[in-house]
Parts: C-alpha cells; sequence; structure tokens
C-alpha cells in the first residue's frame, strides 16, 4: 500500500510496522509460520480431513504450492533468535510466556485516533520443534501489544501446554 512518490520517511514507517503498512491476521500468522517452519510459506487451509459416519476418513487434505521464503538461511535464524528475544529481554518479557518457549513479536497499531490502537503479538511455540502458530489482535483500545495482547497469548498457552502450567 506503498505511495508511488514514497519518501525516506514513509519507507522507514513502513519498516517497523507503520503508515502505509496494510496486513491481515491470517498473512501475519502465515509469515511467522514460515519463519517456525525453516522459510516454507504453507497455504492456509481450514480441513485437515473429512470422516464418515462411522469416524472413517473419507479424505484428507495436505497443504499445496508451498512457497519458499526469499531469505537466506542465516536471516531466518536470526529472525528466530530475534523473536525468542522479545519473549525473555524485550517487549514481551514477564508475561508469563517463557515457561511456554514462545517466540513471538509485539506490535501496537496507530489509527491516528487519540487512544484507539490495535494490540498486536504474534508467535509460536515452543520455538525449538514448533507445534503452534498464533496471533492475538485486540482492535481499538488504549494499551499496547505488550500490555494488551502478550497476556491473552499467555492464556493460550496455557490451554495448549497445560502440562507446563506449574512451571517455575
Amino acid at each position: 500500500n506503498m505511495p508511488k512518490l514514497a519518501t525516506t520517511a514513509s519507507t522507514m514507517n513502513v519498516a517497523i510496522g507503520q503508515g502505509a503498512l496494510l496486513t491481515t491476521p491470517l498473512q501475519l500468522v502465515r509469515t511467522y509460520a514460515a519463519i517456525a517452519n525453516g522459510g516454507t510459506l504453507v497455504l492456509p487451509h481450514v480441513l485437515l480431513k473429512i470422516t464418515n459416519g462411522q469416524g472413517e476418513t473419507v479424505r484428507t487434505f495436505q497443504s499445496k504450492n508451498n512457497q519458499k521464503l526469499s531469505l537466506p538461511p542465516d536471516i531466518i535464524n536470526l529472525l528466530r533468535t530475534s523473536l525468542q528475544d522479545v519473549v525473555t529481554r524485550g517487549t514481551a518479557k514477564d508475561k508469563g510466556l517463557d515457561i511456554y518457549k514462545v517466540a513471538g513479536k509485539t506490535g501496537t497499531a496507530e489509527t491516528g485516533r487519540h487512544k484507539d490502537n490495535h494490540a498486536w503479538f504474534v508467535g509460536y511455540a515452543p520455538y525449538e520443534n514448533p507445534r503452534y502458530c498464533f496471533v492475538i489482535l485486540v482492535e481499538h483500545t488504549s494499551g499496547h501489544g505488550g500490555d494488551i495482547a502478550a497476556p491473552i497469548a499467555r492464556e493460550l498457552m496455557s490451554y495448549l501446554f497445560p502440562e507446563l502450567n506449574h512451571a517455575s
């Protein structure tokens, strides 16, 4: 959604997720899943399989037309490490996500109206051998991604990994 005559300032603004950048939660989680799995952009689908009344699988659905991110492996690894750091040392530190081995990124999309932000947290878990990729989006809030969306991500993790709920 960049204007034809983008300025250096508008380009820098988009680079940090502000300004003319437009994305959907599905687009964002698809990108993060590719980072989590080593670079494959998986085409999302809703169904895994169809079963009949006896519980027998009638049809299965597989991802197809997968593409690769055009990033070298060392850059993907740097992104993975940086996303772990967000949870252990950054804006999602002390939100209770570290016990679930979450890697992710907080975000706050400004709408231009006072105290009307969109708070994000997108990530995957566990960061070694990821099983889940997720996005939390809370629209029209006065808070920020680390304060609003990250605690919701922690609740999701407590559901997905109940065996870790009493870990210290």
